[in-house]
């Protein structure tokens, strides 16, 4: 559809060119030296075509000037066929045109005395003849105008993969700079995680730290409070000991004060029978710190006994039992004649 629409705008705006000599210099879309050169081979070269509704004839090497000078300057002028067409005006005879300067002087009424001068470099000259412009040839015309519809659309297509070109570059480009934006942003991210993951690593070990320390100071001060309970609790078994040993070594031999003091005098006798028969009315006792009751007519079963000989009552025999530990309780008995002896029950085989 654009090749056609190309090639529709190149047919209307295509020169048409009368036959003869180099007839193609003033209709083709070339520029500037290229034109030139298709104009003037080697710099040589002559014929004619057709520009608007006149004929002009060019002449290469050549430009027009004169004392009334060398006609109207324009610049920027790319090609014959431009040079000519500033020169469709009746009172223009002619006009130079420079190729490489890109200059055309189109003479005028007033430029009555010009003439053609050389050798000009590339320079050529356009006269405007009085002939009447012929009917193009359909072949030609065809053949030409698809050649500048072909150009153009050559051209057009250059531009179009030009601009392709220049559009996948910048994206190119574009996601180049994403990817790398995105690299950059994660590769910060990252850092911010590791930084933070760091930071709560450092915090839990330190409160881990922190909680052990506790944990050492509970048992420190725990095991303190023990030893400090267990010091307190030996030295006062400790003093009990040493209260006992007094106590022990002021009862001696069971005849001082002490304990006897809160014993019935009946009930002091060495035999057993004043502590049964009713003469001793007391059946509780409190000796060394230990409460003996009286049971008579019994004696102890089962038990690891020994025999302590030579106590001189059954109340001083429980006084030696109130002494050790191992004792609960004492009994007393005569053996034949002898004198009773005591004899006590130790509290474990």
């Amino acid at each position: 559809m654009l090749f056609q629409a190309t090639l529709f705008a190149a047919l209307l705006g295509t020169t048409v060119a009368s036959s003869g000599s180099n007839s193609k210099c003033l209709s083709s879309n070339t520029v500037g030296t290229a034109n030139y050169q298709l104009c003037c081979p080697e710099g040589q070269g002559a014929g004619k075509g057709t520009v608007g509704d006149s004929v002009f004839e060019f002449a290469c090497g050549q430009y027009y000037a004169g004392k009334s000078g060398s006609g109207t300057q324009h610049r920027q002028v790319n090609s014959a066929k431009d040079c000519a067409q500033l020169c469709s005006s009746p009172d223009c005879p002619g006009a130079s045109w420079h190729s490489t300067g890109k200059k055309c002087f189109v003479l005028g009424s007033g430029n009555t005395d010009y003439a053609p001068y050389s050798p000009a470099k590339d320079w050529m000259v356009l006269t405007k003849s009085a002939e009447t412009p012929e009917d193009p040839d359909p072949e030609e015309d065809c053949k030409d105008r698809f050649e500048a519809a072909s150009s153009q659309c050559e051209k057009e297509k250059n531009e179009i993969r030009q601009q392709g070109d220049s559009k996948l570059q910048q994206c190119q480009a574009d996601k180049d700079s994403a990817v790398a934006n995105a690299n950059a942003q994660c590769a910060t991210e990252k850092d911010q995680l590791q930084s933070q993951c760091k930071s709560e690593k450092d915090a839990a070990a330190s409160q881990c730290e922190k909680e052990k320390d506790e944990i050492r100071q509970q048992g420190e001060n725990q095991l303190q409070q023990s030893k400090s309970q267990c010091e307190a609790e030996k030295a006062g078994l400790q003093q009990k000991i040493k209260e006992l040993e007094a106590k022990a070594s002021s009862v001696g031999s069971g005849t001082a004060g002490g304990q006897w003091l809160s014993v019935d005098e009946k009930c002091r006798s060495n035999s057993w029978r004043s502590l049964c028969d009713g003469t001793c009315s007391q059946r509780q006792f409190t000796l060394g710190g230990v409460d003996f009751q009286v049971k008579c007519n019994v004696r102890t079963n089962g038990a690891v006994e020994e025999i302590w000989w030579y106590r001189q009552s059954i109340l001083e025999c429980a006084e030696a039992c109130a002494l050790n530990p191992r004792c609960l309780g004492v009994g007393w008995r005569s053996f034949g004649g002898e004198p009773e002896k005591g004899v006590s029950s130790p509290k474990c085989p």
